[in-house]
């Protein structure tokens, strides 16, 4: 029967003995590292993994005994099967390693049908642990994954809910009003319902595009759009936004932006959402600058904003959906938390980086770069 393949550290200090076990294991198809010392054999172990170690116990300076022991010491290396190699008359040593966690032993001189079967015998434990481990990983994944999912469904279900409520609200107060013929604040409310729709529609929306851009279900479909004109529809529709919350929006762009090669609808919905997050998370009475520039071979579009700004510790989470709203006392304020994570894959998908700094109390960069030339970076 053919051996598994695995790779197996062969450690003797004899080079005869070494060659030998070299030679018998890889003409069975194993994968062969050698030391010629205790210490040498625990500097292989810890650069690269073995499935089988085959260890000669008697070594000058540092031998088997020792190697076993620091070997069963370890978690990372304790579940690898050891074979102690000895002379016949040894066997008051192999009784000894064996009794350390030594998984079997090899009497000198070799014999292939005896080597071949003990080296199985261990490979086929240790490919079994390793399976094992594989699964618990799995099982700790799968229920990581559970508490994740559970954890989002409610949170979509609260956030999902809120404008929708609302909506319904303004229309109990449409009723009232049209009843007593209050048409100016029947006017007021029409277009605080509109508002509502519009942020839970988008909500919708969000989950939507974010769902068929991680699962790659959406193409990039570039074409030479005018990032002026882009940032103008991408910005208008929050500049209602901006004013009920009593932020100054501004918009600086360069002059002669040259038209660059992507797709306007992606693209203006990355810059929506940068701008949406600027507006709230920003302070009453505070500012939102929308910037685009060309540096070198790249497109830079900012957003600044005098918010709150973000701890340096989550700075490098931002990115990742649904960690904005990891307060539940905030939810209602901060949303599902999906738009940088949008925003992040549409970049990459135009072969562009995110940028972020921010500093807390005083206010956050958000944005990103693409290249002018998708073709030109590799």
């Amino acid at each position: 029967m053919m051996m598994p393949k695995g790779v197996v550290l062969v450690v003797d200090d004899n080079e005869l003995n070494r060659v030998l076990l070299t030679t018998q294991l890889q003409r069975e198809g194993c994968s062969v590292l050698t030391a010629q010392s205790g210490r040498q054999a625990l500097e292989v172990l810890g650069r690269q993994p073995c499935d089988v170690v085959l260890l000669d116990l008697v070594m000058p300076e540092m031998d088997g005994f020792q190697v076993l022991a620091y070997m069963k010491a370890d978690p990372a290396l304790r579940h690898i099967p050891v074979i102690v190699v000895s002379a016949v008359h040894e066997m008051d040593s192999v009784v000894r390693s064996i009794q350390m966690g030594a998984a079997d032993h090899l009497a000198k001189p070799f014999d292939s049908a005896l080597l071949r079967a003990r080296l199985n015998a261990s490979l086929a434990t240790k490919r079994l642990h390793d399976q094992e481990i594989a699964h618990r990983a799995r099982e700790r994944q799968l229920v990581q994954q559970s508490h994740i999912t559970s954890a989002l469904l409610d949170k979509i279900t609260h956030e999902l809910r809120s404008p929708f409520v609302a909506a319904g609200f303004s229309v109990q107060l449409l009723q009232r009003y049209l009843e007593h013929g209050m048409l100016d604040e029947l006017r007021a409310q029409i277009r605080q319902l509109d508002q509502q729709l519009t942020e839970g529609r988008r909500m919708i929306d969000g989950v939507i595009s974010f769902a068929a851009l991680v699962t790659k279900r959406v193409e990039v479909r570039p074409a030479p759009v005018d990032m002026a004109a882009l940032l103008d529809e991408a910005v208008a529709p929050l500049r209602r936004l901006a004013k009920t919350r009593k932020v100054t929006l501004e918009l600086e762009v360069v002059a002669d932006l040259p038209q660059v090669l992507l797709d306007r609808e992606q693209m203006g919905e990355a810059i929506h959402h940068l701008v949406h997050n600027a507006i709230k998370f920003n302070r009453e009475g505070g500012r939102v600058q929308v910037a685009c520039r060309i540096e070198g071979p790249w497109l830079v579009c900012t957003v600044e904003d005098t918010g709150r700004g973000v701890a340096p510790e989550q700075l490098g989470t931002i990115w990742e959906a649904f960690t904005q709203a990891a307060d539940n006392r905030r939810r209602s304020v901060e949303g599902l938390g999906i738009g940088l994570a949008l925003v992040k894959h549409i970049v990459e998908a135009h072969r562009g980086e995110v940028i972020a700094s921010s500093t807390p109390g005083a206010g956050s960069v958000f944005g990103f770069r693409i290249p002018t030339d998708p073709g030109g970076r590799e």
